[in-house]
């Protein structure tokens, strides 16, 4: 297999890795950010979680501006590097989806998102700043569930029908028949 072929199977492969990483980021954020809202906590929570926020907005934030966009450039080159290719194993369009999920999480809820960030860094409302972390969290998973779970698997069925050369690999046959790609024979 020549260079040109190893590097345009690993960049087929690179969108399933940022956007598997930031779906966990995604779900880490749900567990860990979650913790706030234990009624136990709750009292002691509104006091420390908008100081404790902008510390961790800080140091969280490099996840989010690599991830993302990260995926959106991967996305692109993918349905621009040997594109032919990408057309006949019938992954352009599984590439063009899993670009337009992984956009669609910061085009339909960035707004909201940055709104409901500087509420709960801002305390608002005053000394209540888990209700703020509530909405956030309750927009979070419809936005994790709507867009990243989507953009993922868009991005596995292109890369799997894309690196489907190799049809004699029982394992790639298996991975391709599971996310119910066409193999044809």
């Amino acid at each position: 297999m020549s260079v040109t072929d190893t590097s345009i199977r690993a960049l087929r492969l690179l969108p399933v890795l940022t956007s598997t990483a930031v779906l966990m980021f995604a779900v880490d954020e749900h567990i860990f950010l979650g913790t706030w809202m234990a009624p136990t906590f709750r009292e002691r929570a509104n006091v420390h979680l908008p100081s404790w926020f902008q510390l961790w907005g800080r140091r969280g934030r490099w996840v989010i501006l690599l991830g993302y966009p990260g995926t959106y450039v991967l996305g692109m080159l993918n349905l621009l590097v040997a594109r032919p290719r990408l057309k006949v194993a019938g992954a352009e369009k599984w590439y063009a989806m899993g670009l337009l999920f992984s956009v669609a999480h910061i085009a339909i809820f960035g707004k909201r998102a940055r709104k409901l960030l500087a509420d709960i860094k801002g305390n608002v409302p005053r000394g209540n700043s888990t209700r703020s972390m509530g909405a956030w969290l309750r927009m979070h998973t419809i936005r994790t569930f709507m867009t990243d779970v989507p953009a993922l698997v868009f991005f596995v069925v292109g890369a799997l029908k894309a690196l489907e050369s190799s049809r004699e690999d029982p394992v790639l046959t298996f991975w391709l028949k599971w996310f119910g790609a066409d193999i044809v024979e």
